[in-house]
C-alpha cells in the first residue's frame, strides 16, 4: 500500500522536475534610429531610438543602450562627458515576450562633433539571461549602428580664478570642524557644469577631499 502511495507522489511531482528553463537571452528583432545627423550648434538636439525585442519565455525585463563618440571613451573617463552617452530604453507598446522599445537621447550644444556609434545594447529577461549587442553585431545584421553629429565642440575645461578657504587652520581634537571653500569658476564657452549657474559665477562648498600629511 505505501509502495502505491509513493509511486502515485513521484507521479504527481515528476513534471515539475521537467519544467523547461529559460537558458536563452532575447532577441533583437528590429533596431532603427532617426535623424542620423544632428546639428547642435545653434541648441541641444534629440535621436530617439527604437526596436524590438522578443523573448519566448521569461520576457524582456530591462536594458541599457550606451553610446559613443568620436573619441571610443565611456563612463570611467571623468571630464569626458561630452563623448558618452546612455540611457534605459521603455517599452511603448506590446509584451514583455515581444514589444516594441523607445529611448530618446539628448545632445547638448556642445556635443563632441563626428561620427557617433552605438557601442553596446544591452537586454535582459526575468531569468537574468543578457544579450550584449555591439557595434559588430548591429552592422552584421545590417542594422544602423553609427550617425553624425555636427557641433562647436567645448574640450577647454572650467577654469579656477580665485580659491580661498575658513578658518585657515582648525582644531579637531575636541569636536568635528566645517571646512568652508570658496571658490570662482569661469568657462568660456558651455558654461559650469552646475545647474543653474552662468558661464562665471561664485560657488561655496561646504566639503572637500582632505589628505593627510602622511599621504601626500
Amino acid at each position: 500500500m505505501s509502495q502505491k502511495a509513493w509511486m502515485i507522489i513521484a507521479a504527481v511531482c515528476l513534471p515539475a522536475y521537467a519544467q523547461i528553463s529559460d537558458v536563452t537571452p532575447p532577441v533583437l528583432e528590429t533596431f532603427t534610429f532617426t535623424p542620423t545627423t544632428v546639428d547642435t550648434r545653434s541648441g541641444p538636439q534629440v535621436v530617439t531610438f527604437t526596436f524590438e525585442v522578443s523573448d519566448d519565455l521569461a520576457g524582456a525585463s530591462g536594458m541599457l543602450l550606451h553610446l559613443v563618440g568620436p573619441d571610443n571613451v565611456g563612463p570611467d573617463n571623468v571630464g569626458l562627458g561630452n563623448q558618452w552617452r546612455q540611457t534605459s530604453p521603455t517599452r511603448t507598446s506590446g509584451t514583455a515576450f515581444r514589444g516594441t522599445y523607445t529611448a530618446t537621447v539628448s545632445f547638448p550644444q556642445w556635443s563632441a562633433s563626428g561620427v557617433w556609434r552605438v557601442d553596446t545594447l544591452y537586454i535582459q529577461d526575468q531569468a537574468n539571461n543578457i544579450a550584449a549587442i555591439s557595434t559588430r553585431t548591429l552592422r552584421q545584421r545590417q542594422f544602423p549602428a553609427t550617425f553624425e553629429v555636427i557641433s562647436t565642440p567645448d574640450t577647454t575645461p572650467p577654469r579656477i580664478e580665485t580659491l580661498d578657504f575658513t578658518p585657515a587652520a582648525v582644531e579637531t581634537s575636541a569636536t568635528d570642524v566645517t571646512l568652508n571653500i570658496r571658490m570662482r569658476l569661469t568657462d568660456t564657452q558651455s558654461g559650469i557644469g552646475i545647474e543653474g549657474t552662468p558661464q562665471g559665477c561664485e560657488c561655496s562648498f561646504e566639503l572637500m577631499l582632505l589628505v593627510s600629511p602622511s599621504e601626500r
